[in-house]
Protein backbone atom coordinates (compact mmCIF):
# COMPACT_ATOMS: atom_id res chain seq x y z
CA UNK A 1 0.00 0.00 0.00
CA UNK A 2 0.66 3.87 0.09
CA UNK A 3 0.69 4.39 3.65
CA UNK A 4 4.36 4.89 4.33
CA UNK A 5 7.43 4.15 2.44
CA UNK A 6 9.30 0.60 1.98
CA UNK A 7 11.73 -0.46 4.38
CA UNK A 8 13.13 -3.50 2.28
CA UNK A 9 14.13 -3.22 -1.35
CA UNK A 10 13.66 -6.90 -1.00
CA UNK A 11 10.34 -8.10 -3.36
CA UNK A 12 9.43 -11.61 -4.16
CA UNK A 13 8.20 -12.91 -7.83
CA UNK A 14 4.91 -12.17 -7.94
CA UNK A 15 4.78 -9.44 -5.81
CA UNK A 16 2.58 -6.56 -6.32
CA UNK A 17 5.14 -3.66 -6.33
CA UNK A 18 3.32 0.23 -5.40
CA UNK A 19 4.71 3.20 -7.28
CA UNK A 20 3.39 6.50 -6.36
CA UNK A 21 4.98 9.91 -8.12
CA UNK A 22 3.98 13.41 -7.10
CA UNK A 23 4.67 16.96 -7.72
CA UNK A 24 5.12 19.70 -5.36
CA UNK A 25 2.61 22.24 -6.79
CA UNK A 26 2.88 24.62 -3.54
CA UNK A 27 3.95 27.22 -5.68
CA UNK A 28 2.28 26.57 -8.95
CA UNK A 29 -0.82 26.68 -10.69
CA UNK A 30 -2.63 23.38 -9.86
CA UNK A 31 -0.78 20.19 -12.13
CA UNK A 32 -2.27 16.67 -12.88
CA UNK A 33 1.14 14.59 -13.13
CA UNK A 34 1.96 11.51 -15.46
CA UNK A 35 4.04 8.96 -16.27
CA UNK A 36 4.98 8.92 -19.30
CA UNK A 37 6.96 5.88 -20.05
CA UNK A 38 9.01 3.92 -17.41
CA UNK A 39 11.53 1.14 -18.42
CA UNK A 40 13.07 -1.80 -16.45
CA UNK A 41 16.97 -3.02 -16.55
CA UNK A 42 19.97 -4.67 -15.42
CA UNK A 43 21.58 -1.71 -14.81
CA UNK A 44 21.20 1.91 -13.79
CA UNK A 45 21.61 3.00 -17.33
CA UNK A 46 17.69 3.44 -19.02
CA UNK A 47 19.46 2.56 -22.52
CA UNK A 48 20.58 -0.66 -21.23
CA UNK A 49 19.75 -4.00 -22.34
CA UNK A 50 17.74 -6.69 -21.41
CA UNK A 51 15.25 -3.82 -21.20
CA UNK A 52 11.50 -3.96 -20.77
CA UNK A 53 8.83 -1.14 -20.77
CA UNK A 54 6.23 -0.82 -17.87
CA UNK A 55 4.41 2.20 -19.71
CA UNK A 56 5.00 3.27 -22.93
CA UNK A 57 3.05 5.09 -26.04
CA UNK A 58 3.34 8.45 -23.68
CA UNK A 59 1.00 6.67 -20.54
CA UNK A 60 0.06 3.23 -21.13
CA UNK A 61 0.54 0.56 -19.23
CA UNK A 62 1.90 -1.61 -21.52
CA UNK A 63 3.01 -4.81 -18.56
CA UNK A 64 -0.83 -4.44 -17.66
CA UNK A 65 -1.66 -6.82 -21.26
CA UNK A 66 0.02 -9.83 -20.59
CA UNK A 67 -1.99 -12.81 -19.33
CA UNK A 68 -0.38 -13.18 -15.84
CA UNK A 69 0.19 -9.36 -14.98
CA UNK A 70 -2.12 -7.64 -12.78
CA UNK A 71 -0.42 -4.03 -13.20
CA UNK A 72 -2.84 -1.03 -13.32
CA UNK A 73 -3.32 2.81 -12.51
CA UNK A 74 -4.96 2.96 -9.39
CA UNK A 75 -8.56 4.93 -9.88
CA UNK A 76 -9.66 7.68 -8.74
CA UNK A 77 -6.02 9.81 -8.02
CA UNK A 78 -5.30 10.30 -4.93
CA UNK A 79 -4.46 14.01 -5.81
CA UNK A 80 -4.30 15.47 -9.16
CA UNK A 81 -0.60 15.93 -8.76
CA UNK A 82 -0.32 11.94 -7.73
CA UNK A 83 -0.53 9.24 -9.89
CA UNK A 84 -0.59 5.53 -8.24
CA UNK A 85 0.25 2.27 -10.15
CA UNK A 86 1.01 -1.52 -9.55
CA UNK A 87 3.46 -3.63 -11.08
CA UNK A 88 3.72 -7.52 -10.59
CA UNK A 89 8.15 -7.94 -9.58
CA UNK A 90 9.92 -10.05 -12.36
CA UNK A 91 13.26 -10.61 -12.97
CA UNK A 92 15.33 -10.92 -15.91
CA UNK A 93 15.82 -14.50 -16.79
CA UNK A 94 18.78 -13.77 -18.88
CA UNK A 95 20.73 -11.69 -16.01
CA UNK A 96 21.86 -13.22 -13.08
CA UNK A 97 21.52 -9.86 -11.12
CA UNK A 98 18.53 -9.88 -8.85
CA UNK A 99 18.81 -6.37 -8.97
CA UNK A 100 16.10 -4.42 -11.62
CA UNK A 101 15.91 -0.66 -12.05
CA UNK A 102 13.09 1.26 -13.23
CA UNK A 103 13.56 4.64 -14.62
CA UNK A 104 10.29 6.34 -15.32
CA UNK A 105 9.60 10.30 -17.26
CA UNK A 106 6.89 12.23 -15.76
CA UNK A 107 5.25 15.29 -16.81
CA UNK A 108 2.63 17.43 -16.33
CA UNK A 109 -0.18 19.40 -17.24
CA UNK A 110 -2.48 22.48 -15.71
CA UNK A 111 -5.10 20.22 -13.50
CA UNK A 112 -8.05 21.64 -15.64
CA UNK A 113 -6.80 20.73 -19.29
CA UNK A 114 -8.40 17.63 -20.40
CA UNK A 115 -6.38 14.32 -20.38
CA UNK A 116 -5.05 13.81 -24.33
CA UNK A 117 -3.07 11.38 -26.01
CA UNK A 118 0.23 13.24 -24.95
CA UNK A 119 -1.14 13.08 -21.46
CA UNK A 120 -2.77 10.67 -20.31
CA UNK A 121 -3.09 7.37 -17.49
CA UNK A 122 -4.51 4.40 -19.76
CA UNK A 123 -4.97 0.82 -18.04
CA UNK A 124 -5.75 -2.32 -20.00
CA UNK A 125 -8.62 -3.44 -18.85
CA UNK A 126 -9.01 -7.13 -19.43
CA UNK A 127 -11.86 -8.38 -18.57
CA UNK A 128 -13.68 -5.77 -20.96
CA UNK A 129 -10.67 -6.55 -23.61
CA UNK A 130 -10.02 -2.37 -23.81
CA UNK A 131 -8.04 0.44 -22.73
CA UNK A 132 -8.87 2.51 -19.69
CA UNK A 133 -8.00 5.83 -19.15
CA UNK A 134 -8.18 7.23 -15.02
CA UNK A 135 -9.65 9.89 -16.63
CA UNK A 136 -11.28 11.42 -19.54
CA UNK A 137 -12.65 10.03 -22.18
CA UNK A 138 -11.81 6.74 -23.48
CA UNK A 139 -10.54 8.30 -27.05
CA UNK A 140 -7.06 8.82 -25.30
CA UNK A 141 -6.17 5.24 -25.08
CA UNK A 142 -6.88 4.47 -29.39
CA UNK A 143 -2.75 5.06 -29.59
CA UNK A 144 -1.79 2.57 -26.47
CA UNK A 145 -2.76 -0.60 -28.94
Amino acid sequence: DWSAERSSSVFQLGEVLHFQAGVDTENHAPLRLFVDSCVATPTPDRNSFPQYALIDFSGCLVDGQLDDATSTFISPRPRQDVLQFVVDAFKFTENSSNLIYITCHLKVSLADQAPDPLNKACSFDKARSLWAPVEGTRDVCSCCE
